[in-house]
Order: C-alpha cells, then sequence, then structure tokens
C-alpha cells in the first residue's frame, strides 16, 4: 500500500470514526430525551426513504469510477438522472404518503413522510461532488464535511428534542443533515455540470449500475422489512428498542464498512490487470477486518446488557438481547462489501 492510498484509508476511518462516533453519541443524547417509541416510528418511515436512496443512485456512481477514463459529458449525464431521479421519488413519495401511513399503520405517518422524504432530493444532488473526491481518493475532505453535517443536525436535533418536539427532532435531524452536507459539498468542490448530457452514456452507465442497483436494493429491503414486520405486527416501542440496537452495532461494523466500500472499490479498479497486486491487496484488507472487528463484536455481544443500561438506562434495557445478536450478525457485513467490490 503506497503513501497516497494510505492516507485515503486514514482518511475514510476518521470520516467513518468521526461520522459514526459523532451520531451515537448524540443518539444517545437523544434517547434519554426521546422515548423507544420515537425511534420506532422514524425506524418505520425510514424503510421507505432507504430504498428511494438506492434507486435514486442507480449505481451509476460506482460505475463513474470504474470507468477508466471519465468525460464532463459522463457527469453531467449521471447528475442529470440523479437529480431527475430523487426528484421523482420525492413526488411519488409525497402523493402516495396517505396510502403509505394507512398501510404502516401510523396516521400521522402522512405528514411525517412528506418532511423527511426531503433528503432524497438533497442527496441526489451531492452524488457526483462524492465521486469527484473519491475518484482522487480526496477522503479528507469528505471527513470534514461529514463531520461538520452531522454535529450539527444533531445539535439541531438536541435542541428540539428538548423543548418537548418528539419524534420531529429526529426527522429535521435528518433532513437539515442532508441539507447541509449537500450544500457544502456544492460550495467546496464548486463542480458544474460543463458536459452534454448523452443518452448513450446514460445507457453505458445503466448497463452496469443497474445490477448493483438490483444487488444493494436487495441487500436494504433484506435489512429493512425487519423494521415492517416488527412496526406493523409487534409496536413502534419494539421497534424502538431493535433500531437503537442496530445503531449501536453498526458503530463499528459501518465504520470499517465504509472504509472497504469507498477506498477499496477504487484501488482494487486500478489494479484488477494485475492479479499479484490485485489479490494481495484483498488479503490484507480481510486480514484488517477480521483483527480489528471480530472483537469488537464478541464484546458487545457479551456485554450487551450492561452497555445498554450505562448508556441509554433502564427504560432501553429491552434493546439488549437485539443487540447480542445482531453484534454477531453484524460482523459479516464488512466482508460481505469488500466480496461485492470483487464482484463489481
Amino acid at each position: 500500500m503506497n503513501i497516497r492510498e494510505f492516507k485515503a484509508f486514514f482518511w475514510s476511518f476518521v470520516d467513518g470514526v468521526g461520522s459514526q462516533g459523532s451520531q451515537l453519541i448524540i443518539t444517545i443524547m437523544l434517547a434519554r430525551l426521546l422515548t423507544p417509541a420515537d425511534f420506532g416510528v422514524i425506524g418505520l418511515i425510514s424503510v421507505v426513504v432507504y430504498l428511494s436512496n438506492v434507486i435514486g443512485n442507480g449505481g451509476l456512481n460506482n460505475s463513474l469510477i470504474r470507468k477508466a477514463k471519465v468525460s464532463a459529458d459522463d457527469f453531467t449525464s449521471v447528475f442529470v438522472f440523479n437529480i431527475t431521479v430523487g426528484i421523482l421519488l420525492y413526488a411519488i413519495i409525497f402523493f402516495s404518503s396517505g396510502f403509505l401511513a394507512h398501510f404502516l399503520k401510523l396516521p400521522e405517518a402522512e405528514v411525517y413522510l412528506k418532511v423527511y422524504a426531503l433528503s432524497i432530493i438533497f442527496t441526489s444532488f451531492e452524488q457526483i461532488q462524492r465521486v469527484t473526491l473519491t475518484l482522487d481518493l480526496n477522503f479528507r475532505t469528505q471527513a470534514k464535511i461529514t463531520l461538520f453535517s452531522v454535529i450539527f443536525s444533531g445539535v439541531i436535533a438536541l435542541i428540539l428534542a428538548h423543548s418537548g418536539f418528539g419524534v420531529w427532532a429526529l426527522i429535521i435531524q435528518t433532513v437539515v443533515l442532508s441539507s447541509v452536507r449537500c450544500v457544502i459539498f456544492w460550495c467546496v468542490i464548486r463542480w458544474k455540470p460543463t458536459g452534454q448530457f448523452k443518452w448513450p452514456l446514460l445507457l453505458e452507465h445503466l448497463n452496469f449500475g443497474y445490477k448493483l442497483l438490483l444487488g444493494n436494493f436487495v441487500d436494504v429491503a433484506y435489512r429493512y422489512m425487519f423494521n415492517l414486520g416488527i412496526g406493523k405486527f409487534y409496536s413502534v416501542t419494539d421497534l424502538g428498542f431493535y433500531n437503537q440496537a442496530t445503531k449501536l452495532t453498526e458503530v463499528p461494523s459501518m465504520t470499517i464498512t465504509s472504509v472497504v466500500r469507498r477506498v477499496n472499490y477504487p484501488i482494487i479498479s486500478k489494479l484488477r490487470h494485475n492479479n499479484k497486486c490485485y489479490f494481495g491487496n484483498l488479503i490484507n484488507i480481510a486480514s484488517y477486518i477480521i483483527s480489528v472487528y471480530l472483537p469488537v463484536s464478541l464484546w458487545l455481544s457479551f456485554n450487551s446488557h450492561d452497555i445498554i443500561l450505562k448508556l441509554l438506562g433502564e427504560r432501553w434495557v429491552g434493546a439488549s438481547l437485539f443487540l447480542s445478536i445482531l453484534s454477531l450478525a453484524f460482523f459479516v457485513v464488512p466482508l460481505s462489501i469488500l466480496f461485492g467490490n470483487i464482484l463489481s
């Protein structure tokens, strides 16, 4: 691993640890101000938004990173596609929010969805900026932007939660996070769509991207179908316990996963014609994942009750069983992302 790649891994790790760690601290503080039911409501309506974000990206970001020579026309074509699909998805959610609220058996979700889904539009506008930074292996800038956005939106959420806004604190947190991050990306990167939109180029990227889209869609649908099941057939309070345990588990898992997904993919894309370097890189990354995350996973599982009690308080003890199981299950996530990079 050369110095440039090491710096990329380092700053991506800082980004993951900083954003995930800050988000965890904020979540713990919010959990002491809000109820498990508040988090359960967010867990229920977030399913729609997460699936929409997967569709909105369409796997085209990875297609741009993978392509040997990317032109201004490539960026413009993908940018137009991203924002068009993002706005279209928001419109669909906006006008079907009543039906979705009825399906979720949560009448108030109609208004929640209309506001919460705004994050889809903001996310669609920042994709190209992320790609340009990733192609340059510039994860330092991404780390700073993400960390600031997480902390800023978290402070807003804490103020609202302390003022008695309940679930709205969590909804506004997500919208503020995506909007602030989007604005900063545009101010810092200053990329503009200087090329022309070309259908052949878009179809080229879609031909590669739709396969990733289907895979990511199945992955997200599988992960969040538990939210639907728990929320519909049990209660939003039970879903709140499940979601909180998931967030505690995701901090170490998603930190490592984000590093593997964002840094390793552009690196191995350049090494795919050099078998020795290619497989050597993959073996090194897999060994790092196992040596770092396995001890953490076991510690979370065996100490779940005490961790929940000390971090969240007695009213969250119901999340301890979820944490003990999920911490072991999430161990395979970083490895699965690595194998997904190989297939890509």
